[in-house]
């Protein structure tokens, strides 16, 4: 015998999937992130040049001053 849901119940299952779908891309983009930043640590290694290439990406692409305080980076110049 078919199981009727009221719209109600379909709605609610459906915005169920769609959380859980948002919970594992965010989960999957983080695991992403980390696996990124842990192969470029390796790549500069002790490696001085290395790691002034690494630091000068991190320099152009992490604006919050918070954060780039936390990876040793100046103050972030904002001009207006």
């Amino acid at each position: 015998m078919a199981e009727h849901r009221s719209t109600e119940q379909l709605l609610a299952e459906a915005e169920a999937r769609a959380a859980r779908l948002r919970q594992r891309q965010r989960r999957e983009r983080d695991r992403r992130l980390l696996l990124i930043g842990v192969a470029m640590e390796e790549w500069a290694g002790n490696d001085q040049e290395r790691q002034k290439a690494v630091r000068d990406i991190l320099g152009r692409h992490i604006n919050a001053d918070r954060d780039r305080k936390f990876l040793g980076l100046p103050k972030h110049n904002r001009q207006t």
